[in-house]
């Protein structure tokens, strides 16, 4: 048998795993060649391989060879890493033992002359010892790099094969198959320039080899599918109800049901939600000339060749980068925390591609910090925080807090009342859009009444008070949001917080 090693050439990288393509030339005699053809990763999944030969070229009797023990060359490596191993122990030793020889405390019959000469002597040979053992160590760590590469080699698997030739000559022949040990992340960067420009987007990529071999002058395409992920349509089963009497004399398993179903929802909701979040990107395409038609992902056909190196790190791609008109405000809620937050209302028909993912963001020059980017593409609009703003003060205090009794109703009753206070501190007027909220009674025994808005627009439904301030600089603003809540009063009333 003729062993030939393969070279890879392209890689077609998903969002997980990656499909390998690779060449190999082989020099044939007419007839029947017995060919073994190495290079494939330890991790390839042999079962997706795929063979392409040459016009005039058959194979057959396809299989893969796997080697069960160490080769000679790894052997000799292994025994020069033991010999140095040896020497670097003599050479410690022999430095422990020049520095108990350099203790003289109770020592007799030593000419002083000795001693001094001794200590003098002392630092030089610990210095050569050392520089010894550190030129020893390197040599090891060179070795043992070294013998990690030869055994990977070897536990990589071989494509065994028979080539059937019409006639002598030389052939090139084609291997492809999956590799899970390889993926790529995308990478977003938002930039804010001022108010009157448009943001800036870019998008990069981060591809990962974490395969046994450096990727070389490789051809580099990035498809936005997951090979891993299931292609089955998904089927819906039947729901069946059950009252909590079907559970017979055991209404704790019932309740043990119901909790299992609505853990199991939730998990299912945060499935989805990694799924929206990692697997359902589409991006467009950057490279025109070289892209391929895809009818359920988008590709990335990168120009050039790109050398990707095995390793932990990925290589960082830049993609695309494109503007989006947006109209700026800022927006504070001091309920949930005392900042001002620029933000930017974008237009959902200005997108020009589906983003899902953590985005850094910067301001100017400045980074400031990160975002998720998860738009609602079946709204008209939405909103992106680009950070909080310094220089607009948001404050909110509770000025009222007071329970009553009501005899002749037999209810208890609570009033509530808040004071926000906006300052900007900008040399430009400004709109803030202030949001808060008021509880909303779930039980018709609970009531809430008397809202004192101060000019807000209230949301029924969720309780949500909007307003919008236009500040001038230097300008305070102060908001009062009031309100009172009534229940029974042999009840206990559940979700009423200042």
């Amino acid at each position: 048998m003729r062993e030939y090693e393969s070279k890879m050439v392209a890689v077609s990288l998903y969002r997980n795993g990656c499909i390998a393509k690779r060449f190999v030339q082989v020099e044939l005699q007419e007839g029947r060649n017995e060919v073994g053809i190495y290079g494939l990763s330890s991790y390839a999944n042999v079962d997706t391989l795929k063979m392409m030969f040459a016009e005039g070229v058959k194979g057959e009797n396809i299989h893969m060879v796997y080697a069960d023990e160490e080769d000679g060359a790894s052997q000799e490596i292994k025994g020069k890493i033991a010999a140095l191993e040896r020497e670097i122990k003599i050479l410690r030793e022999t430095r422990e033992l020049w520095l108990k020889n350099g203790v003289f405390a109770g020592s007799v019959n030593i000419p002083v002359v000795d001693m001094q000469a001794y200590l003098e002597a002392l630092p030089e040979k610990i210095g050569g010892i050392d520089a010894k053992i550190e030129a020893l160590e390197k040599e090891k760590g060179r070795l043992a790099k070294e013998y990690d590469k030869q055994t990977a080699q070897v536990i990589r698997p071989m494509v065994a094969l028979d080539l059937v030739a019409k006639q002598a000559g030389s052939y090139q022949v084609s291997l492809e198959y999956n590799d899970g040990m390889a993926c790529w992340n995308p990478l977003y960067e938002v930039c804010y320039k001022d108010e009157q420009s448009p943001l800036s987007f870019r998008i990069r990529a981060n591809a990962v080899n974490k395969t046994d071999e450096d990727w070389e002058n490789v051809s580099l395409k990035l498809y936005t599918g997951n090979p891993s992920s299931s292609n089955d349509l998904p089927v819906l089963f039947p729901q069946y109800l059950r009252l909590a009497s079907e559970a017979g004399n055991f209404p704790r398993f019932a309740r043990g049901r119901t909790l299992m179903a609505k853990t199991e929802f939730a998990m299912a909701e945060e499935a989805d939600d990694a799924a929206d979040f990692s697997d359902t990107v589409q991006m467009k395409r950057i490279d025109a000339e070289a892209d391929v038609s895809q009818d359920t992902m988008t590709e990335y056909a990168l120009p050039g060749k790109k050398n990707v190196p095995s390793s932990s790190n990925g290589l960082l791609l830049d993609l695309q980068e494109f503007e989006i008109n947006a109209k700026y405000s800022f927006a504070a809620v001091p309920r949930r925390e005392s900042a001002a937050f620029l933000c930017a209302e974008i237009a959902s028909s200005d997108i020009p591609i589906m983003m899902s993912g953590r985005a850094s963001v910067y301001l100017g020059d400045a980074y400031a910090g990160t975002v998720v980017l998860k738009p609602d593409m079946t709204e008209d609009t939405f909103t992106l925080s680009l950070g909080r703003d310094e220089r607009i003060s948001v404050s909110r205090k509770t000025i009222k807090s007071r329970m009553s009794k009501t005899l002749l109703k037999k209810e208890r009753r609570k009033e509530i009342e808040h004071e926000i206070r906006v300052c900007s501190y900008r040399e430009e007027e400004v709109r803030v859009v202030l949001r808060d909220q008021v509880p909303v009674s779930s039980d018709k025994s609970i009531v809430v009444e008397d809202i004192l808005l101060d000019g807000g627009m209230l949301d029924d439904k969720t309780g949500e008070v909007t307003w919008t301030l236009d500040l001038k600089p230097r300008e305070i603003k102060v908001i009062k949001l009031g309100y009172q809540v009534a229940w029974p009063r042999d009840k206990e009333i559940i979700g009423l917080v200042d």
